[in-house]
């Protein structure tokens, strides 16, 4: 996803756009408060210090969030916490993970 506009493909334009605007999506401390409360589960919280406010200072959003639990780079944690926080469908989540 980060080859220049102009050599991509009109799939991979999209992906892009699509990508950019689920980035947009979860950035924000609503994102990080929404799966702090919805989707992490106890476990997950602790391996975060079980404090919100600390969790979101340390890691900075929502996706820094998820790549420390999950252990995976930003671009997937994306991805993920779009489609966890109902930003993505299931088939725009497969799509953007091929792209």
């Amino acid at each position: 996803m980060t080859a220049s506009l102009q050599s991509m493909s009109d799939s991979e334009k999209q992906a892009f756009e699509k990508f950019q605007e689920a980035t947009a999506r979860v950035r924000g401390v609503l994102a990080a408060s929404q799966l702090w409360e919805r989707v992490f589960s106890a476990e997950e919280r602790k391996r975060l210090g079980n404090d919100l406010d600390l969790a979101v200072k340390k890691h900075k959003h929502a996706t820094g969030m998820w790549a420390s639990v999950h252990g995976c780079n930003l671009t997937r944690a994306v991805i993920e916490v779009a489609n966890e926080l109902g930003h993505l469908s299931a088939k725009d989540r497969e799509w953007l993970l091929r792209e």
